[in-house]
Formats: C-alpha cells, sequence, structure tokens
C-alpha cells in the first residue's frame, strides 16, 4: 500500500477496517509492519520520523509476529515463479503464512493468484468489490 497517495491509503485501511486479524478482515506481521515504516518514511514528508513510527505502532494490534524459515522459503518458490522483487515476495510470504485471502498492493499484478492469494489493487476497485464480489 503507498502512502503517497494519502486519501487512498486512508481508504485501503477503511477496506480492512483495521479489525483484529481475529475477525477476519485485516492482519499482519514484523515483515509487512516493516514495509509500512519503510514506505512512509521514504514518502511521507509531513511526517517527522517519530510520528511514522507512531503511526506504525498503532497498526500492531493487526499482528506482530516474526517472519520464519517456512516463509523464507516460500518467498523464495514465489520470486522462482513470479520474478517479483524479494521484498514483495517476503510480504506475499507472509500473507499465506497468516490465512490471507486477498493481498492489496497497487505495484503488483491485479488479480493475479498466488498459491490461493488474491493480488487487489485497492486503489482500482471500491471497497464494496474487494470484500463482496471476489
Amino acid at each position: 500500500m503507498a502512502a503517497t497517495r494519502r486519501s487512498g491509503t486512508r481508504r485501503a485501511f477503511r477496506i480492512s477496517g483495521c479489525r483484529s486479524p481475529s475477525q477476519g478482515l485485516a492482519c499482519a506481521n514484523l515483515q509487512v509492519l516493516n514495509e509500512v515504516t519503510n514506505v512512509m518514511l521514504r514518502k511521507r514528508a509531513d511526517m517527522t520520523t517519530e510520528e511514522v513510527f507512531a503511526a506504525v505502532d498503532e497498526l500492531s494490534f493487526l499482528g506482530d509476529g516474526p517472519i520464519d524459515d517456512a516463509s523464507v522459503l516460500r518467498a523464495r518458490r514465489i520470486r522462482s515463479h513470479t520474478g517479483y522483487s524479494w521484498w514483495d515476495c517476503l510480504l506475499l510470504a507472509a500473507a499465506l503464512q497468516l490465512g490471507c485471502r486477498y493481498f492489496l498492493s497497487e505495484d503488483l499484478q491485479d488479480g493475479q493468484t498466488i498459491q490461493g492469494l488474491t493480488i487487489v489493487d485497492p486503489f482500482a476497485h471500491s471497497p464494496e468489490q474487494i470484500l463482496n464480489s471476489r
């Protein structure tokens, strides 16, 4: 999810509802939270480093489990199959490890399915389309 589209980022977070993983709408692990931190530090010039860290801390309720060897191996297989960047493959592997059905990304191929995980561009679909018709 890109932080460069301020309203789109908020919309994408509303899609997930920022609910707990037990409610089945959104989840994350440390790999995901680290990527969010990285993107925000690079693209949110309007925020201080401390504000970025605080914003990411607010998302930690979505999950903060570490990646493990199985996820790294899965990321390697995804990389071999798709050619996506290593970091994207780690994120996809994390989503699979967490049991996600959808992976929100404006950078990867919208509609592609990887091991049962469907990539969805949150800026190309309304929240209703993502949650109801997919």
